[in-house]
C-alpha cells in the first residue's frame, strides 16, 4: 500500500544517510593514517630516526582519530642532532575534510638538541597545542594553524597563558611570500613579563632546505627581507606599535628600519642605565633629546614617541641617537631547514 511505501521509505533515508556518513568517516580516517604514514616515511628517508607505537583509529561519529602511541624522533648531528619524545601524539580530521587536519599535541613532550644543555632534554607542557596544516590542490602545505594555552617551557624559561599563529602563503606574488601572524596573551620569558604581543610580518623570498646558516645566506643573497606590517608590544614600562622592513647584511647580522610609536620610554631608559645596558652619560643626552621630540597625546596621557628606529653596523638608533649594541647573532651550524 502507498503508505507503507512512505513509511518504508522515512526508514530508509536515515539508514542510508548513517551509512553513507560512516563510509565518509572511514575513508577520513584511512586518508588520515594513509597521511601520517606517508610523512613518517618521508622522515626516515631524509634521516631521521622515528619509533612508535601502533597507529589506533577512534573518534566516531566525532571526528576521525588517529593516536600513535611512544612517539620518539631524532635527527643526525649533520641535521641538528635534536630529539622529540612524547607518550602520545593524536591526528584529527572531519570526514567532510580529510586534506585539513589538526595534530593535537597538549600533555607533556620533551626536547633537546643544540639550543639545550649537553645531555639535558627540556620538558614543554601544555594544556592545549593544535597545529593544524592545510594542504593546497598538490598536496603541498598552503597554510599553518596554531593555538596553543597553559604553555610551559622547562621549569621557568619560559611559560604561555595563550596564543595563536598562521602562516599562510601568498598566492599571486612575483616573490615567494609567507604571511606570519602571532597573538601571544601573558608571555614570561625568564624572569620578563610580556601582557600583550602581536606581530604580522610577511617572508619574502625563498628559504631553501639545508644547513641554516647557508640557507639565510642564499635568502639574503636573492633579497629576502622581513616586511612588519604590524607590531604591537605592551612590556610595561614600555608600549610599542610601529612597522618597517628588516633584513640581513653580509655577516648575516639584522638590519631594518621601523616607524614606530612608543611610550613609556623614559621608564625604560632609565632600566637599560641601571642595568648597565647605556651609560650614564648616553642615557642623559638621551633624555634631553627623547623629551623634545616627545608629545603629550591630546586627550592627556603618558607622552608619545614617534620617531623611526633603526638597526645597522651592529648598533640600535632611535632617531639620530645612538642608544644601544645590539648583541652579536650567533646561527646554530648544527641547525638544517627541511
Amino acid at each position: 500500500m502507498p503508505s507503507n511505501r512512505i513509511l518504508k521509505g522515512f526508514i530508509a533515508a536515515p539508514s542510508a544517510a548513517v551509512i553513507l556518513y560512516a563510509a565518509a568517516w572511514l575513508g577520513s580516517a584511512f586518508i588520515l593514517k594513509a597521511q601520517a604514514e606517508n610523512w613518517i616515511a618521508a622522515q626516515q628517508q631524509a634521516g631521521r630516526t622515528i619509533t612508535h607505537g601502533a597507529l589506533v583509529f577512534g573518534g566516531f561519529p566525532g571526528r576521525a582519530q588517529i593516536t600513535i602511541s611512544d612517539w620518539a624522533m631524532s635527527a643526525p648531528m649533520a641535521d641538528g642532532g635534536w630529539s622529540w619524545r612524547a607518550p602520545s601524539v593524536r591526528l584529527l580530521a572531519r570526514p567532510w575534510a580529510p586534506n585539513t587536519f589538526t595534530v593535537d599535541l597538549a600533555g607533556e613532550h620533551t626536547v633537546a638538541g643544540a639550543w639545550t644543555p649537553p645531555d639535558v632534554a627540556v620538558a614543554i607542557k601544555a594544556d592545549r597545542a593544535d597545529f593544524q596544516p592545510k594542504l593546497n590542490a598538490n598536496g603541498q602545505v598552503a597554510e599553518v594553524m596554531v593555538a596553543v594555552s597553559k604553555l610551559s617551557v622547562g621549569d621557568a624559561i619560559a611559560s604561555l597563558e595563550a596564543g595563536s599563529a598562521s602562516i599562510t602563503q601568498i598566492e599571486n606574488q612575483n616573490t615567494p611570500t609567507w604571511r606570519l601572524n602571532l597573538d601571544a596573551t601573558n608571555t614570561k620569558i625568564l624572569s620578563t613579563a610580556i601582557p600583550t604581543a602581536r606581530l604580522t610580518v610577511d617572508l619574502v623570498g625563498e628559504i631553501r632546505s639545508g644547513g641554516l646558516t647557508t640557507a639565510l645566506t642564499a635568502w639574503r643573497e636573492g633579497g629576502g627581507t622581513l616586511e612588519v606590517r604590524d607590531l604591537t608590544l605592551d612590556w610595561p614600562p614600555l608600549s610599542v606599535s610601529g612597522s618597517g622592513t628588516l633584513a640581513l647584511d653580509e655577516k648575516l647580522q639584522p638590519i631594518g628600519a621601523l616607524t614606530a610609536k612608543f611610550r613609556g620610554f623614559f621608564e625604560t631608559l632609565d632600566a637599560f642605565t641601571a642595568q648597565g645596558l647605556v651609560r650614564t652619560a648616553d642615557a642623559s643626552m638621551a633624555r634631553i633629546v627623547l623629551g623634545l621630540m616627545s608629545r603629550t597625546p591630546a586627550g592627556g596621557g603618558p607622552p608619545e614617541l614617534n620617531l623611526a628606529v633603526t638597526v645597522q653596523n651592529q648598533k640600535l638608533y632611535t632617531g639620530p641617537i645612538s642608544l644601544m649594541a645590539v648583541p652579536t647573532v650567533t646561527w646554530p651550524e648544527s641547525i638544517a631547514l627541511p
